[in-house]
């Protein structure tokens, strides 16, 4: 499975239970990653990704496996660590409050790649591509 994350600098994911960013050029990354494949979502995201190649599930990390591509905002991944394969970090170069975290452990992942990207709402987003 491929997971899609934004952190901050502290590897923050949400601020008062409310999204820390939204970026229509990360959304666009992430359809040139999976490019036909269909992304899986939970319910907090439906408001920034609808359409038919978009599968909304309340429980996605459970049901999701080999193969499949899912966007997280508002759960920590790190229970569903040994079903990832990669792990793609949209990092926005800030510090900003959290009150969530990631808190997975990338010790014996391989970074495979980094760049960095102009975004609508953040000047330099990074990306890197995490596999094990």
């Amino acid at each position: 499975m491929t997971v899609f994350v934004c952190v901050d600098d502290n590897f923050g994911i949400t601020f008062n239970n409310r999204r820390q960013s939204r970026d229509s050029a990360v959304i666009d990354k992430i359809k040139e990653i999976r490019g036909e494949n269909k992304l899986h979502i939970r319910p907090f995201s439906e408001k920034m990704l609808t359409g038919e190649d978009v599968v909304t599930l309340e429980n996605m990390l459970e049901r999701c496996s080999k193969g499949d591509f899912c966007f997280v905002e508002d759960i920590d991944i790190a229970p569903y660590a040994e079903k990832i394969s990669t792990l793609v970090l949209f990092k926005w170069n800030r510090d900003y409050p959290f009150d969530k975290k990631l808190t997975m452990d990338l010790a014996g992942w391989i970074m495979e790649e980094t760049f960095d990207f102009a975004g609508t709402s953040h000047e330099k987003i990074t990306c890197e591509v995490w596999t094990k």
